[in-house]
């Protein structure tokens, strides 16, 4: 009897490992040899050792003895080049010539992670305010992955709230979790600068696959402190309304 999982999860253009595989039988198996073939529609399938044939293409086959057997399966990787969905088929046949029902594992291929940020904001000096707008996805399913967002500022400094955050309060900010985890933290990302000009905040991202995203960079402008100009005196009329002119506001 063969035993696999129903669905599985790769990331695309990384070999992941297809857990859950074994072969059973129950009688004495001593003596007795077994041969597993595993067909995959779209990706290529790899294993080691005894009796394996075929690893880095679409069609393995593993032979030998019931332990031998177990042992390949364990080691069995999938790799896909694009994303989207996939099947693995296995089939199994012994010795006596008796065939297991075949099996077939549904492969969601998850694409990379993508982030999102706004290509600029605009903060006072000397406040904390928020860097809204940053966000993470990857298509495919995700349950149970993890993800990996590093946050980085040149001049001014990060901070954020949340499960997995790490660094808040210097000028580089790790977030580590869930996609839910990261994206709530990620929520709550705020950036405070001590001089004016200019200033620039990279994100980085990394799923549980090994997969990177795209690295985006935010321009900061931070804007000094409103400036009034007045005159020092003016002078009017009794009973006469007069204007006081030279007043205004600036702000670099």
């Amino acid at each position: 009897m063969i035993a696999a999982p129903a669905t599985a999860v790769v990331g695309v253009g990384k070999a992941g490992a297809v857990a859950g595989l074994s072969l059973s039988e129950t009688g004495n198996t001593t003596g007795e040899s077994f041969t597993v073939t595993l067909a995959d529609t779209n990706g290529l399938l790899s294993a080691t050792g005894t009796g394996v044939s075929g690893s880095g293409t679409k069609t393995l086959t593993l032979a030998g003895t019931l332990a031998q057997v177990n042992a390949a399966l364990a080691t069995v990787t999938d790799s896909d080049s694009v994303t989207g969905s996939d099947t693995i088929t296995l089939n199994t046949v012994d010795s006596l010539g008796n065939s297991a029902a075949a099996k077939s594992v549904a492969v969601t291929v998850n694409d990379l992670p993508v982030i999102a940020a706004p290509a600029t904001t605009v903060l006072g000096v000397g406040k904390t305010l928020a860097v809204a707008g940053l966000s993470l996805s990857e298509t495919g399913n995700t349950n149970g992955e993890t993800f990996k967002v590093v946050v980085a500022d040149t001049n001014g400094v990060l901070s954020a709230t949340g499960t997995g955050v790490t660094g808040s309060g210097s000028k580089a900010v790790t977030i580590q979790g869930t996609l839910a985890q990261v994206n709530a933290a990620l929520a709550t990302v705020t950036d405070t600068e001590s001089a004016t000009g200019t200033d620039t905040i990279k994100l980085a991202a990394v799923d549980g696959f090994g997969n990177a995203a795209a690295n985006k960079a935010v321009a900061v402008t931070v804007n000094g402190l409103p400036v009034i100009a007045a005159p020092a005196t003016a002078v009017v009329g009794v009973g006469k309304a007069g204007a006081i002119a030279g007043l205004s506001l600036s702000e670099t």
